[in-house]
This record gives structure tokens, C-alpha cells and sequence, in this order.
């Protein structure tokens, strides 16, 4: 059973990082993962950019569907140059949890420029993540 949940997380990892490859303009050219490890004594507020739209993902580390989540965010961070990803540990924030209210992991906020900001709770395909960005920036 171990060994079919390893094959299966290696499985979507690899997958993830195939699909879209041309997502947010991407030329081909491959791109080392942009995201910010928010460390425990820094705030979310300070870490968001006021001059591009931040994608922001909750994990818990030790969690396998969130570590596949936080591979996915990564391989995704490859393709948009124009966005700031910044993953958050819950572990190290547990008082952003409670503020957010968030509900569960994985989950992905979309802070768009005009401050609005959009939810998605659960595990998402590299697909569904490109989509949500994408979406975001029109």
C-alpha cells in the first residue's frame, strides 16, 4: 500500500510538471521554481506584493497530498513571471490559520492587485492552478 501511495504521489508530481508548459507565456525556456517560503516571524500582509497579484499556498509538510500540492505550486511558479508565489507552512502559522479562517489543506489564495481575493480549498492539478491564475490576471 506504501509503495502504490509513493508511485502515485511520484506519478502526479511528474505529470505536473509536464502539463502547460506553455501556461502564462512561458517560452520554453525552463525556469527554477520563484517561490517565498514565508519564514515564522515574518506576516503574510508584508510578504504580498502591491505591484503584482500573489498566489499564496497552504500546506502542512508532513502531509502527503499537501507535499504533491506544494510540488505543483512550484512547478507552476516556473510559468508566471508576473506573479508572486509564496508557499505558507502551517505548521509556523498557526495565528494566520486562525485569521484567514481557513479550512482545510491544501489551499491556494489569490490576492489579485485590486486587493480581492479568491479562495480554492482542496488539492488542484497543475491545469486547475494555470487556470485560476490565468483567470485572476484578465
Amino acid at each position: 500500500m506504501r509503495l502504490l501511495a509513493t508511485v502515485s504521489i511520484a506519478l502526479t508530481i511528474l505529470l505536473a510538471s509536464c502539463n502547460g508548459g506553455a501556461a502564462g507565456g512561458s517560452s520554453g525556456v525552463s525556469r527554477k521554481p520563484d517561490v517565498y517560503d514565508l519564514p515564522a516571524d515574518k506576516s503574510l500582509d508584508k510578504a504580498v506584493s502591491d505591484k503584482k497579484m500573489s498566489v499564496v499556498s497552504f500546506t502542512l509538510p508532513d502531509n502527503k497530498v499537501s507535499g504533491v500540492a506544494d510540488s505543483i505550486f512550484r512547478v507552476v511558479s516556473t510559468r508566471f513571471r508576473d506573479v508572486k508565489f509564496i508557499s505558507v507552512n502551517v505548521n509556523l502559522h498557526q495565528d494566520l490559520l486562525d485569521k484567514l479562517k481557513v479550512e482545510a489543506v491544501p489551499a491556494v489564495l489569490v490576492i489579485r492587485k485590486n486587493g480581492q481575493r479568491d479562495w480554492h480549498i482542496g488539492p488542484m492539478t497543475s491545469d486547475e492552478l494555470d487556470a485560476v491564475i490565468k483567470n485572476a490576471l484578465e
